[in-house]
């Protein structure tokens, strides 16, 4: 599963991990279950699930899988056991997209439909205008409540190539802070699901940023 915004290089797949159903949080725990669908509505195997809490938090750097994380079967089920005594969100990665939900609205619904990633690309240039080589550019979730409200977060780094280009891709649809480094101040985006965002073009009105 390849889940890793990245710049333009291109790098091998990660290996798949074997498909785990269970796993438990320490003290006392809640059972939660729920089907992963694929933006088509089908059931989607080995999707990448974890759950995130204040003592538990996830951060998603890179395509490495998490170690509390469980994967689905074909039938596209899985089973958690996350704390109960604490705020609890669960969110759930694939090839095919990104999804969260709460263990009450699981416990009312239980699919969970994944939506397609977005892509994010830019330029990164001096104030005359001259491409920034090898330049680091920062894309961040936004932390919801300043981190006093459970989240699983996305924190991806890409490094300018000669023109000043970089791309991020598998990025959540959701709001998040880019910074492109240079003394520019962060960016607050929103790339839709699906869509690609190009930084780089002239802003007509509406949009993701």
């Amino acid at each position: 599963m390849d889940v890793r915004p990245r710049a333009a290089a291109t790098v091998a797949p990660a290996k798949a991990p074997v498909v785990t159903t269970v796993i438990a949080a320490q003290g006392k725990t809640q059972t939660v279950t729920g089907i992963v669908l694929n933006p088509q509505g089908l059931p989607q195997d080995g999707a990448e699930v974890v759950y995130a809490s204040r003592s538990h938090p996830i951060v998603f750097t890179s395509r490495i899988h998490d170690p509390s994380a469980v994967y689905t079967g074909a039938d596209g089920r899985f089973t958690l056991l996350p704390p109960a005594d604490e705020a609890v969100v669960i969110g759930v990665r694939a090839e095919a997209g990104y999804a969260q939900a709460t263990p009450a609205q699981l416990a009312t619904t239980p699919n969970v439909k994944l939506e397609p990633w977005a892509t994010v690309r830019g330029i990164v240039s001096t104030a005359g205008n001259r491409p920034v080589m090898n330049g680091t550019v920062r894309l961040s979730t936004i932390d919801p409540l300043f981190g006093l409200s459970p989240s699983v977060r996305f924190d991806y780094t890409a490094r300018t190539d000669a023109l000043g280009r970089y791309m991020f891709i598998q990025v959540p649809p959701v709001q998040m802070r880019l910074l492109e480094g240079g003394g520019r101040p962060p960016a607050i985006v929103r790339p839709k699901a699906g869509d690609e965002l190009d930084l780089a073009k002239p802003k007509t009105g509406g949009g993701n940023v």
